[in-house]
């Protein structure tokens, strides 16, 4: 399905760019002087970002065009190692046609500035079944230096009302002015919703001219914005601004046209991609179906074995260019092809299932990477993925082919929690939300077994077996099908899951398995070293048991981060750690057995005991929720700093007297 990107200029040997240079020109030093001086620490500020967007009467059909005029300063030379300066804006593989140029003022010696131009012209990508291209790369700038003033401007045709730009100008650097001007006729309703982090920051001003309406967003001096790890993507924590016309009625006419109005309004929109896909008998494809199926009794057989089917034979690709990154394909050209993406996975499974006597369905969704509404926002982008939705008895079950190793009846976990329009035919649809699947049903069981080296009495050694069952499972099969069976890269995605106790880890042998069971649990076998462990005071050994800290991630930044934090899935982890206690010691120190939680979010105990010549340690967390909002953090952190005090908290053994 469709994912933003960046569209990527091609220099073009001549072509006339008067339209797009007139905005340039010259830099203005007193404003170059001061930034440098004030934003001395950052690597490079824009001094404009300005998005205009026009929307106008052409030939009897309302059209939209986009004009960009940004202007940056590179403050040190390490903005040069840093920050791209090509020529590239934000696309949505919708536009038709991308005109550009990027000019740089170089200061030189005598405090003039050289002016190096690069013109581009690029027509947008429209056919269905163009793949995605990222060959085709700019020329780049030489010569920049501190001081350098990069201009950019562009100008940008979007033919589809329903994929008008968002507005997002404050990132990783900060910006000085930022502009965002929509000028429509009177005729045309606009919706506007401000979303992400502070969005507040726009001011908006409205006026009328000349029949149309002009809206103007600004800010002023906003910040370089840090990205917050635990979060799924900058529409959660950056300002921005989703434009959608509502409705209009053009003029001599007397019935309005909806395009973004309300859920309806986007389902109509949206079911022209999907018109008359798969209408026609496909004898291959009800000759496969029959052999997948033979034998089954009950449609849930029939379905998990044509779902199985789809794993194991068509490989995922994205296919991104022009209307290709909305328009599923027909079955039997993906079937033949035994390739495609999301929404060519969904085709040929809806196809498939519909021959197999099964109530299938495509179905729209947005991941966890756009906090959107179908009903706030209803516009086309609010879903950047399909799947397929198969009701049986009355049950919704949805089918997801881009994941290699999810069980039938699994979701993704970047979908929990998301609603998905499901086009019922041409005409209805119904919106179903994905549930959040319970923390008991994604497991991750780690049991390790310690001994102390008895030649220096410092290093641990060490086996591990970690069962993973739901997402912990199958998102480390996953990961494991894209190493391709790499030594090295396997190796090192093993100790990412085993690693524990320290910077001295060292993983001496590792295998994984995934268990012939239905759900696909995953096993990880480890045996490992970690050198200078132990801490000798006298006869005294001090050893830290915890070698996993988990949930220590979970003490929260309260003065920098501006948005709630998120995790992937609900889950339950149990971590026993079994030590053997060396041949003349015993135990002088116990560490104590506590238990805690933060409300209804997550809970841990710690349990210490003693079984013969072992200390048996468990611990076992709950993790309840996907998201932690900002006025929990602070309670949430009093809590999280007390495990963490816990952690500290070592066993102690002593030579036995003799």
């Amino acid at each position: 399905m469709l994912t933003p990107k960046k569209l990527i200029f091609t220099v073009a040997a001549a072509m006339s760019a008067t339209c797009i240079t007139a905005n340039a020109q010259e830099p203005d030093t007193a404003l170059i002087h001061s930034t440098i001086k004030k934003y001395n620490d950052e690597s490079s500020v824009y001094t404009n970002y300005t998005q205009k967007l026009v929307i106008s009467l052409e030939g009897g059909q309302l059209k939209a065009n986009s004009y960009i005029n940004t202007e940056r300063i590179l403050i040190t030379d390490l903005s040069l190692k840093t920050a791209r300066f090509d020529n590239t804006i934000d696309n949505d593989f919708t536009s038709q046609i991308f005109q550009g140029n990027t000019i740089a003022y170089i200061p030189q010696k005598n405090g003039a500035y050289k002016r190096v131009a690069k013109y581009n012209s690029v027509s947008g990508y429209t056919g269905q079944d163009g793949l995605e291209d990222d060959d085709n790369q700019p020329t780049p700038f030489t010569g920049l230096c501190k001081g350098t003033v990069i201009q950019i401007n562009a100008s940008q045709s979007h033919p589809m009302l329903g994929f008008l730009p968002i507005h997002m100008p404050y990132q990783s650097y900060p910006v000085l002015h930022s502009e965002f001007v929509v000028i429509a006729p009177k005729y045309v309703e606009l919706k506007f919703v401000p979303k992400g982090a502070m969005s507040n920051i726009f001011h908006h001003t409205q006026k009328d001219s000349a029949g149309n309406v002009v809206h103007r967003f600004t800010a002023n001096h906003l910040n370089k914005l840090n990205a917050p790890s635990d979060v799924p993507s900058a529409f959660y924590y950056s300002p921005y601004i989703v434009t959608m016309v509502s409705k209009y009625r053009l003029p001599g006419t007397s019935k309005d046209s909806a395009i973004s109005e309300n859920s309806e309004s986007l389902f109509k929109y949206k079911r022209k991609f999907i018109y008359n896909l798969n209408v026609k008998s496909d004898t291959m494809l009800e000759r496969l179906v029959a052999e997948i199926t033979k034998g089954d009794k009950t449609d849930r057989q029939k379905a998990k074995h044509i779902y199985e089917w789809l794993q194991n034979t068509i490989h995922y690709k994205a296919i991104n260019i022009g209307l290709g990154g909305w328009v599923p394909r027909e079955a039997d050209t993906v079937c033949k092809r035994q390739f495609g993406d999301c929404k060519d996975m969904s085709s040929l499974y809806m196809k498939m299932g519909r021959i197999a006597g099964l109530k299938t369905y495509l179905s729209w969704i947005g991941t966890t990477l756009l906090p959107f509404t179908f009903e706030e926002t209803p516009v086309p982008y609010v879903s950047n993925h399909m799947i397929c939705a198969l009701n049986i008895d009355n049950e919704w079950i949805f089918v997801d082919g881009t994941h290699s190793n999810l069980p039938f009846g699994g979701n993704r976990d970047d979908i929990q929690g998301k609603e998905t329009m499901i086009a019922l035919d041409n005409e209805h649809f119904k919106i179903e939300t994905i549930p959040v699947v319970n923390a008991d049903k994604n497991v991750t069981i780690d049991s390790t077994s310690l001994k102390i080296s008895t030649e220096n009495f410092e290093d641990v050694m060490g086996k591990t077996r970690q069962r993973f069952v739901g997402y912990p499972a199958w998102n480390s099969a996953f990961a494991l099908s894209y190493l391709n069976a790499d030594a090295d890269r396997n190796k090192k995605f093993a100790q990412t899951l085993a690693g524990r106790g320290g910077e001295n880890y060292v993983l001496e042998s590792f295998s994984f398995k995934q268990v012939e069971n239905e759900n696909r649990d995953v096993t990880l076998g480890t045996s490992f070293i970690i050198p200078r462990y132990i801490t000798k005071n006298g006869a005294d050994l001090m050893l830290n048991m915890n070698l996993l800290k988990t949930m220590k991630s979970f003490d929260i930044d309260t003065v920098n981060r501006r948005v709630d934090f998120y995790h992937d899935y609900k889950e339950t982890k149990k971590e026993v750690t079994i030590l053997e206690i060396p041949v003349g010691y015993k135990i002088k120190y116990l560490p104590k057995s506590v238990k805690g939680n933060f409300k209804d979010y997550w809970s841990y105990s710690i349990t210490y005991k003693v079984a013969g010549n072992k200390v048996i340690l468990t611990k076992e967390y709950k993790i309840n929720t996907v998201k932690l909002p900002m006025a929990e953090f602070a309670a949430n952190n009093t809590e999280i700093k007390s495990l963490i005090t816990e952690y500290k908290d070592n066993l102690v053994l002593t030579a036995s007297k003799k």
